[in-house]
Formats: structure tokens, sequence, C-alpha cells
């Protein structure tokens, strides 16, 4: 049974560069994982590229995200998908439903 694509809105980190709440979207079905960050690119993985998705938090509510660990050459080291929320863990457990990080 195939899951449906899943769509969040944030912001996003991309090594030392920060895009706030609305200027990222991360969209996630079992073949790909794209991060659209206006202004800074967007980053496409496919399963077998993510190493493993992690829980990231600075600050409470506004600092706390996902980041995709990932084996992409040419693209930044730190990729961090900001989520307005209090535990990133129900997001990484979406992400991971698709095959990713696992």
């Amino acid at each position: 049974m195939a899951i449906s694509p899943e769509t969040l809105r944030g912001g996003a980190r991309i090594d030392l560069a920060n895009a706030t709440w609305p200027f990222a979207q991360l969209q996630v079905t079992s073949e790909r994982l794209v991060l659209q960050v206006k202004f800074l690119g967007t980053y496409t993985f496919t399963p077998d590229q993510v190493v493993r998705i992690a829980p990231f938090g600075l600050i409470p509510f506004f600092g706390k995200g996902v980041r995709i660990f990932h084996r992409v050459p040419g693209y930044p080291d730190k990729i961090v998908f900001w989520y307005l929320c209090a535990d990133p863990r129900p997001i990484v457990a979406k992400i991971a439903a698709y095959g990713y990080g696992t």
C-alpha cells in the first residue's frame, strides 16, 4: 500500500545560511525527499542517499526541526528543515515511514 505524499512548510538552514518560515518546503514521497528553499536552492534525495534523519533543536518552538544526514556529493553537510513544533520526533517518524534514514 502506497503512502500519500507529505508536504510541510517551514524554514531551513543550509550550512551557515538560514531561511525562516515560510521560505522552505519539504515534500516527501517514497521515491524522493525534496527540500525547496527560496533563495538557497532545491535539494533532492532518494532513500539510498539519506543516511539518517534526526531531530534537531535549539530553541523550543522556534528552533526545532529535522536534520538530513546524506551522502550527496556537492551538497552542503548541514541541511536542516525547521518546523514550528515542540517536538520534531513525529516529523522524523513520518519521514522514516517513507524509507529515509532507515
